[in-house]
């Protein structure tokens, strides 16, 4: 009965915690660029068929990012316009979110993975609803190169 206790109450208790690695995770290499210029060649679109469909093609959709201080978490985009955004560097790469108006989500996530020195793989996707109408939801693929 003893022995089942203790087996019990260390099951419960969860797993040993991880002896620390001897080896380093290396160094997020987009967290010091300042600035990016970014181009999309490819989109898909979601359409509210019955059932869903999905259309792709072709685009030429560019901007830069610029201010880029990840202390701050922000930065600047910059098209037609200039947009404040929320930015935020995990492992995996540098997420740059803007909030809409509206309340819409538009984030663009630049990878770690690169195509060539200094360019990297990137989506760019917009998460646009309307209380009256269908949303509509799209994904531009492309990369995204440090120019400062």
């Amino acid at each position: 009965m003893l022995r089942t206790l203790a087996l019990i109450l260390a099951l419960a208790a969860g797993p040993a915690p991880a002896a620390p690695s001897s080896q380093q995770t290396p160094a997020n290499p987009l967290g010091t660029v300042k600035a990016w210029s970014c181009s999309f060649g490819i989109f898909a679109v979601g359409q509210w068929d019955d059932p869903p469909t999905v259309a792709a093609g072709k685009d030429d959709l560019t901007f830069r990012v610029e201010a880029l201080d990840l202390r701050r978490g922000a930065a600047r985009i910059v098209a037609a316009g200039t947009t404040e955004v929320t930015a935020r560097l995990t492992p995996t790469g540098l997420n740059l979110i803007e909030q809409t108006p509206g309340g819409n989500f538009i984030l663009t996530t630049i990878f770690t993975s690169t195509v060539a020195a200094d360019t990297y793989h990137a989506v760019h996707a917009r998460h646009l609803g309307d209380p009256s109408t269908p949303p509509s939801a799209s994904q531009f693929y492309g990369t995204c190169t440090a120019t400062e």
